[in-house]
């Protein structure tokens, strides 16, 4: 059931991202995502932290999802021809994030 969900989310932001983005403009979308996924993550470590489940950590989950497709899947499919530019920046920042988050 909640893979359901995570997919109907995802494609329902997607949709609202495309028909957005022409009023709100990609760097709002982009800001506002990366902002809401920050917190969205963090509410979904705190959870754990405090060992919480079910419906609360989807609902953080699926926070985290909707900003996703309204940010940074739009930033994919807008700068998808200049992968060979940002792929090498974006891998340095994944592999810093989990460098870091382990400590």
């Amino acid at each position: 059931m909640q893979t359901v969900v995570v997919g109907v989310v995802n494609v329902i932001f997607t949709f609202v991202a495309i028909g957005t983005v022409d009023r709100a403009g990609r760097r709002f979308l982009l800001l506002a995502g990366s902002a809401i996924q920050v917190v969205a993550l963090a509410g979904v470590g705190w959870m754990f932290w405090q060992d919480i489940g079910g419906w609360p950590l989807l609902a953080f989950l699926l926070l985290f999802i909707a900003a996703f497709a309204m940010a940074l899947r739009l930033l994919e499919e807008a700068l998808g021809g200049l992968m060979a530019d940002w792929q090498q920046m974006l891998t340095i920042l994944a592999v810093l994030s989990m460098a870091v988050g382990n400590i």
